[in-house]
């Protein structure tokens, strides 16, 4: 838990400080924080909000720029991943005709490319942002600079480490709960990872959601659907919950009346 969340600081973090520095420790503090509020709202699109509490209020469009880029990373490497072991395994989902598992297949890839080309080639996020408010034109420099390759692939290299974390977290506990460690359970963590995330699900249903793609997909794969539903309530707690509940403590200590003044 201590790992996984220190990285996505370290990613967020260092986007934000291009333009105002902020101690690791406040930054931490801040995302837990926003993990709390998040659970309250659909997806936990309310994490994006609290991140910007730290931001003064003349940069609060680089600080929503930033936190789209760090959170657009991270989605990025689970589609990316994802989608390619569901492509390697499409026939386990997919009950039709060969051309049309064929067609699916090779519509993974292509998704797989065109993301990987929109986050680290495409400008179009950036002059959006500049059409939404023109006093970021102002500021265009700094946004050119957090919208740099280098900093946009930075960013997409921490946000594999994350995964990673998570990935080896699951993997871990399948092998305790006696699941063998193949290429099946590769494929099946990477794409629960896909399934939770890009299904809607607000802070009563998430934990069911997670249960129930976990159960779905190592069934569906020939694992054992107990052990990728335990495995996937584990993560929960260690990742999310727990987390949140830490995250309850820095809320008081945070003003947010004085920050979103």
């Amino acid at each position: 838990m201590p790992i996984n969340w220190l990285v996505e600081t370290l990613k967020w973090n260092r986007l934000i400080s291009i333009f105002q520095k902020f101690s690791l420790s406040k930054a931490y503090k801040v995302v837990l924080a926003s993990l709390s509020f998040s659970l309250i709202t659909p997806n936990r699109i309310g994490d994006f909000a609290v991140r910007l509490i730290l931001v003064e209020k003349q940069n609060r469009w680089l600080g929503a720029y930033a936190s789209f880029i760090s959170s657009f990373a991270q989605l990025s490497v689970t589609i990316i991943f994802g989608l390619l072991c569901l492509g390697l395994n499409i026939n386990s989902f997919v009950n039709a005709d060969e051309n049309v598992k064929f067609g699916l297949e090779i519509l993974c890839y292509l998704t797989v490319i065109v993301i990987l080309l929109l986050f680290i080639k495409s400008n179009a996020l950036r002059l959006l942002f500049y059409k939404l408010n023109v006093e970021v034109i102002k500021k265009s420099t700094i946004l050119e600079k957090i919208n740099s390759r280098r900093n946009r692939v930075l960013t997409l290299s921490l946000s594999l480490i994350r995964y990673l974390v998570f990935f080896v977290q699951f993997a871990l506990f399948a092998l305790i709960f006696g699941e063998e460690f193949n290429t099946r359970l590769i494929s099946s963590i990477s794409i629960i990872f896909l399934f939770t995330t890009v299904i809607p699900s607000s802070w009563l249903s998430e934990i069911a959601v997670r249960a129930g793609v976990s159960f779905y997909v190592f069934e569906s794969l020939h694992l054992d659907p107990i052990i990728g539903l335990s495995c996937s309530i584990c993560l929960w707690v260690i990742n999310i919950f727990l987390p949140a509940i830490f995250g309850l403590g820095f809320l008081n200590s945070i003003n947010l009346n004085r920050n979103f003044n």
